[in-house]
């Protein structure tokens, strides 16, 4: 017979299986599954990716203010 083993709750930090749907404890979805990732790695993501849609938003604006004759 194989069990589960336990992990903390990644909400509430009680041990749930890793397995579980939910915390018994404190509700949370997924409660033994990890992050897909850290947290720097999604403030670095983040930032990537709203310097380049700030940088496609200024090109097609910029493109758009020359066709239009806009200084």
């Amino acid at each position: 017979m194989m069990r589960n083993p336990l992990t903390p709750c990644k909400a509430c930090r009680e041990q749930v299986a890793e397995t579980a749907r939910s915390c018994p404890h404190c509700g949370a979805p997924g409660p033994g599954q990890e992050w897909p990732w850290s947290f720097g790695e999604t403030l670095i993501g983040s930032f990537f990716a709203l310097s380049l849609a700030y940088v496609v938003f200024w090109a097609l604006f910029s493109a758009l203010r020359r066709s239009l004759g806009i200084p």
